[in-house]
C-alpha cells in the first residue's frame, strides 16, 4: 500500500515533510480502480535522508475526513 501511495498518491510539501495522499481521483482509471473504497485517504509522512535518495517514512495513516 505504501508503494501504491507514493506512485500514485497527491505529492504536497509541508513543513520539511513530504506527503502522499490516496485520493479517488488519483485512483480512477488505473489498475487500482477496483480498490478504491480500500485505499481512500491513506497518507503517507515522510522526509528525505541527508543524502537524499532515500525517504524516512514517519507516519502512515487513514484520513477518514476525505470525501469521496
Amino acid at each position: 500500500m505504501i508503494r501504491i501511495a507514493l506512485a500514485y498518491g497527491k505529492y504536497q510539501f509541508h513543513s520539511h515533510a513530504r506527503t502522499w495522499t490516496l485520493l479517488d481521483k488519483c485512483l480512477k482509471d488505473t489498475i487500482y480502480n477496483s480498490l478504491i473504497d480500500h485505499l481512500r485517504g491513506l497518507r503517507i509522512i515522510a522526509e528525505l535522508t541527508e543524502d537524499s535518495d532515500k525517504l524516512l517514512i514517519s507516519t502512515v495513516y487513514w484520513d477518514f475526513k476525505l470525501a469521496n
